[in-house]
């Protein structure tokens, strides 16, 4: 039975082998210069450099319009290494298909996240927020209705009018007592009670009772 899943293409690039020689002598005249051996891959154009045993030495990258050839010299991007290619020894292919297959991670940017819009039927009300809304603070504070908060009830009468109007019972007592002194005084002081020599009656009873 045939599979009807079909196997995705197969997607190699060429790595072209050269013997070389390299040096870490930058500044002397006389370099001294050792064996190694570089790959060129073609698809991304970089130069890897390993010596005699294999060990990774350094890399850089090539240009689009730069191949590596004989006779090619240059330095490596990191390790001040100078590098001479020699002669073409080999090629083998290399298989790019999983580094093409990868898919890049989207962005934060890149299509956010939608919030689904609600259609309401006529008629039908949404449903209430857990949060109720902001009431003013004098609407919470005030225990009265229609009362403000801030203003004090100012008496329409003063203190002395209100005295005038309900007098005290003492105070009361002690002006009526006042008065009938006054009044028992005056007629004992008056000619008519001094020719006579008579006294007013309750002179003497009106001043023990004020003493």
């Amino acid at each position: 039975m045939v599979s009807s899943q079909s196997t995705p293409a197969r997607t190699v690039a060429p790595v072209i082998k050269h013997i070389c020689l390299y040096t870490r002598d930058l500044k002397r005249k006389h370099k001294r210069w050792q064996d190694g051996r570089l790959e060129f891959h073609t698809f991304n154009r970089r130069v890897m450099v390993y010596d005699d045993v294999g060990t990774h030495i350094g890399d850089t990258h090539r240009t689009k319009d730069q191949d590596v050839e004989d006779g090619d010299e240059f330095e490596l991007d990191r390790g001040n290494v100078i590098v001479q290619v020699a002669e073409r020894v080999g090629q083998r292919d290399q298989d790019i298909t999983e580094i093409f297959a990868r898919k890049p991670k989207p962005t934060a940017t890149e299509n956010p996240p939608q919030t689904p819009v609600r259609l309401l039927t006529p008629g039908v009300r949404p449903p209430s927020s857990h949060f109720q809304t902001q009431r003013p603070l004098t609407s919470l504070l005030s225990t009265t209705p229609g009362r403000r908060i801030g203003r004090a009830a100012i008496p329409s009468t003063s203190p002395y009018e209100q005295r005038q109007i309900n007098p005290i019972p003492d105070e009361a007592d002690h002006r009526s007592k006042r008065r009938r002194l006054e009044t028992t005084l005056a007629d004992a002081q008056s000619p008519t009670a001094v020719v006579s020599g008579t006294r007013p009656e309750g002179l003497h009873s009106t001043a023990k009772a004020d003493i």
